[in-house]
């Protein structure tokens, strides 16, 4: 379970052999992926019943199904008799679910509703008790996430504090959004951790490692000076918003006047002034479901203005040096079709896996994964001093934000730190460097 009492160790320094160690990745299963809700998908991608996707959680591959009844199912991908792989396509419609090696059926709720020849199977045999193996869902704000836990707490305690700040972003639109296009996907020799540590709680790297596409007019001239405010919540999720100054009335760069008028009927002030201003605007909620909204010129027309863009990621573990890379991108429903489409285009050139960030940031990941699993490289640290003289906040701008916020002109390393106090506390082998 989520605990969210203080650890001893403040993690500005981690050996390097425990990110990679292979009994890590055993335990990092079972108790970091097994006992927390993994997102599995946005609501849009399965609108009409029996639609569903075909996705990971943790190292098993589930369904997620539109029910009859219109409510979200999350089923592992394993018929109950022997075993067989049910879906082999990545989505798709379907009234039933049927085993390709014996024949059993199973409903979208995952009930299974035949048997083949069953006049070979003893009268006994109750199809009640053999449908597939089902997982907890919650959806929130069209956001899908499952567990199979039964001891994890229900999601909105799960959650906590970051509700603020995902209602701030995604309950601003009185349609909601959706997602374009089927999620990308590649495979990274780099270690899951380090995948959402440098996508979602790192910013000291951008004028170094990108510092090409910077100076290049990604993000426009950078003549302001921008201030991060970073919000570390209980159970190692967090989240920062680098705002350029404020001039008066709330301003969303990138969005189209229409949309800015709505954003303007939701949320409290607190969260009107979260979401507004940003330059980018990104986090993550334990343990690997990070996202980020931020506004940039590459769009590929020289004629549209610098365009918003929002997107979601799951950095998803094979092995101790392995990670699946998925990518959505999502639009306000009611945004027009050429923006929406600007808008897609501009993160698939940006941070796509052929983008300009990305292929920086995928060498960087396997460089790092590379040369520390050595002997004598493994009794190394990584450092995480960044920030760790910068104090929590209680009042920013007027407003008492929740969790604790920590103002500096980058985001340093206090997200970092949090994540991995998390991530220790839930995996027994790095019981001695709590």
């Amino acid at each position: 379970m989520t605990s969210t009492e203080q650890r001893t160790n403040d993690f500005r320094r981690l050996r390097r052999r425990n990110i990679f160690d292979p009994q890590v990745y055993d335990e990092e299963l079972r108790h970091v992926f097994g006992e927390s809700w993994l997102f599995v998908g946005h609501e849009s991608e399965i609108p009409d019943v029996g639609d569903f996707v075909v996705r990971p959680m943790g190292d098993d591959e589930v369904i997620v199904c539109r029910s009859k009844g219109g409510d979200v199912r999350v089923m592992l991908n394993s018929c109950a008799h022997r075993g067989t792989q049910l879906c082999r396509t990545d989505s798709g419609s379907a009234t039933n679910f049927r085993c390709m090696y014996h024949g059993w059926v199973y409903d979208t709720d995952g009930n299974l509703r035949g048997i083949r020849n069953r006049r070979l199977f003893p009268p006994e045999v109750d199809v009640s008790r053999h449908g597939l193996s089902t997982a907890r869902v919650a959806s929130y704000l069209g956001l899908v996430f499952a567990t199979w836990s039964a001891d994890v707490p229900e999601f909105s305690e799960w959650l906590g504090d970051m509700a603020f700040y995902l209602d701030a972003m995604l309950g601003r639109c009185s349609a909601g959004w959706e997602a374009v296009g089927e999620p990308l996907r590649w495979r990274t020799r780099c270690n899951w951790k380090l995948s959402v540590e440098n996508f979602a709680l790192d910013s000291l790297h951008l004028d170094t490692l990108h510092a090409n596409p910077i100076k290049l007019g990604v993000f426009g001239t950078g003549d302001a000076n921008p201030t991060s405010y970073t919000v570390v919540t209980a159970g190692g999720h967090g989240v920062t918003a680098t705002k350029v100054p404020s001039t008066g009335e709330p301003v969303y760069p990138g969005y189209p006047p229409a949309l800015v008028e709505d954003f303007g009927r939701h949320g409290s002030p607190a969260q009107q002034w979260f979401a507004s201003n940003n330059v980018v605007c990104k986090g993550n909620l334990f343990p690997n479901f990070s996202f980020i909204e931020l506004v940039h010129d590459t769009t590929g027309d020289p004629d549209a203005p610098p365009v918003a863009a929002f997107m979601l990621r799951m950095a998803q573990p094979v092995g101790p040096t392995e990670t699946n890379i998925w990518m959505w991108i999502l639009v306000p429903r009611d945004a027009e079709p050429r923006w929406k489409r600007l808008s897609q285009e501009s993160l698939v050139r940006t941070l796509g896996v052929s983008g300009t960030f990305e292929p920086d940031d995928l060498a960087n990941a396997v460089s790092v994964s590379t040369v520390n699993v050595g002997t004598r490289a493994g009794e190394n640290d990584f450092l995480f001093l960044g920030g760790a003289h910068v104090q929590p906040q209680a009042e920013v701008e007027g407003f008492r934000l929740p969790g604790r916020v920590h103002v500096a002109p980058l985001n340093t390393e206090v997200l970092q730190r949090a994540f991995l106090r998390e991530w220790a506390h839930r995996v027994p082998a790095m019981a001695g460097e709590r």
